[in-house]
């Protein structure tokens, strides 16, 4: 902690004492924390979190021992925050700490270090009240101290690589930029489910019971698919959800351009879990490790389903390849404006691959490796706009191998966009969910009678 960063702590935080006194004791309790850690049997082997935790009893006997021997009063209320501000400065992210530890939390959006934008779960936004660092520079010093900690593999961030995208240890996503803007700019998003469930999900409103039991079924039946939406609308947390009606012994590889998943500190829910992330070269380009190469990768690992966060035009192919030639189960999320739009998504990433795939030919791979496409959005009827499945669309075919075809088994409310059931799975894909447990709603079976699909 650097002597501003103390001074800054004892004038704004109100805990009773001179600034001074305040600096001493940080200072104090500093030291004693150092100089006590390792005698916390596997203390470097912790996680950030857990450091905070397992120090906090050496904090607050460092701050009694050094109150008592100055004879200085301070309030209880003030040396928890105290103890707090120490855990937070020597194994946190300093005054953002508090915002990433809050449960209702999900962004962050920091204009340099006094202007902080707050996102919660509700869908209020607020201005953070107090600044999160003394100055720009600080604020420099405190996400490059965050990157130390973050990731696979060492992100490099400075004057020539000024974007920098890491997971945090706690899980969520940092994006920062400097450099080439007037201040940092920095965007933390948060995903508030770790360990959900289809269960969970339903009960939040997502999908109603039908639903779940169809998304189960497509996972039991080794469907390719590709989950869809815009930024924030719940891809990520549906990946997981679906992932964990599976047996835990299913090897699963995720890939991702930065660690986000994070199925593999799930272990009661996958046991044999393996997560691999994109490697940036350095300033020559050596080393580079690109999601294509490890897609690519896993073909030689015994994987039983592979995941690919985010596609990107340097792995669809790859990606593409991996689903027609493997054994199915195979997922994947992409930024998309509808079910529809996916299609057309993904034909300008292969277009802009280095494999420069023709229309034609990317046509063919995508109908021979995507079996569904689903959808998600936001229920505009709700007050927090909830996250919703809005469609779901099966790959059918192709219209003279120029352009996809597709079914919308599950089309969108054109008020709440939430998804209503629209028509029947192909006989192939039908027969695969069956054998893989499928029952039927009556509606399918009733509608179905009647012609009506």
């Amino acid at each position: 902690m650097t002597d501003v960063q103390q001074s800054s702590m004892a004038q704004n935080t109100g805990l009773g004492v001179d600034a001074a006194t305040a600096t001493q004791a940080v200072d104090y309790i500093k030291k004693e924390v150092t100089q006590n850690r390792n005698l916390i049997p596997g203390f470097d082997s912790l996680s950030l979190p857990e450091q905070r935790t397992a120090i906090k009893p050496i904090a607050e006997a460092a701050l009694a021992k050094f109150l008592n021997a100055k004879a200085i009063p301070m309030p209880l209320k003030s040396q928890e925050r105290l103890v707090q501000h120490i855990q937070n400065k020597m194994f946190g992210l300093g005054e953002l700490q508090p915002l990433l530890d809050d449960d209702n939390v999900e962004n962050i959006d920091i204009n340099g270090y006094d202007k902080v934008f707050v996102q919660y779960a509700d869908g209020t936004k607020r201005r953070h009240p107090r600044p999160i660092a003394k100055s720009n520079e600080d604020l420099v010093l405190l996400i490059s101290s965050a990157i130390r900690t973050s990731g696979l593999a060492e992100k490099p961030w400075g004057g020539s690589r000024p974007i920098l995208s890491v997971r945090l240890p706690d899980g969520a996503r940092m994006t920062a930029v400097a450099w080439v803007s007037e201040t940092p700019s920095i965007s933390i998003r948060r995903h508030r489910l770790d360990d959900v469930t289809l269960e969970d999900l339903l009960g939040y409103g997502m999908f109603d019971a039908d639903m779940k039991h169809f998304l189960e079924s497509i996972m039991n039946a080794r469907a390719n698919v590709i989950i869809a939406g815009d930024v924030g609308c719940g891809k990520t947390t549906l990946l997981k959800a679906m992932f964990a009606c599976l047996d835990p012994m299913e090897r699963i590889i995720t890939i991702e351009q930065v660690l986000e998943l994070g199925l593999h500190l799930i272990p009661h829910r996958h046991a044999d879990a393996v997560a691999m992330e994109e490697r940036l070269g350095n300033a020559e380009g050596a080393g580079h490790v690109s999601m294509a190469d490890l897609v690519v990768a896993t073909r030689k690992m015994n994987s039983s389903r592979v995941i690919v966060g985010e596609v990107v035009d340097g792995a669809v192919v790859s990606l593409l390849n991996t689903m027609a030639s493997g054994n199915g189960g195979t997922c994947a999320t992409l930024h998309a404006k509808s079910s529809a739009d996916v299609f057309n998504k993904i034909l300008t990433l292969a277009a802009q691959s280095v494999e420069r795939l023709t229309a034609e030919a990317a046509v063919m791979l995508l109908t021979q490796s995507v079996d569904l496409v689903i959808f998600l959005d936001r229920d505009p009827t709700t007050p927090n706009r909830a996250r919703v499945i809005s469609s779901i669309r099966e790959v059918t075919g192709s219209r003279e191998g120029l352009t996809p075809a597709s079914s919308e088994l599950y089309a969108p409310d054109p008020v709440t966009k939430r998804a209503t059931l629209r028509g029947l799975p192909s006989q192939r894909l039908y027969e695969r969910m069956l054998q893989a447990g499928y029952e039927p709603p009556s509606k399918y079976v009733s509608d179905a009678r009647q012609g009506i699909f």
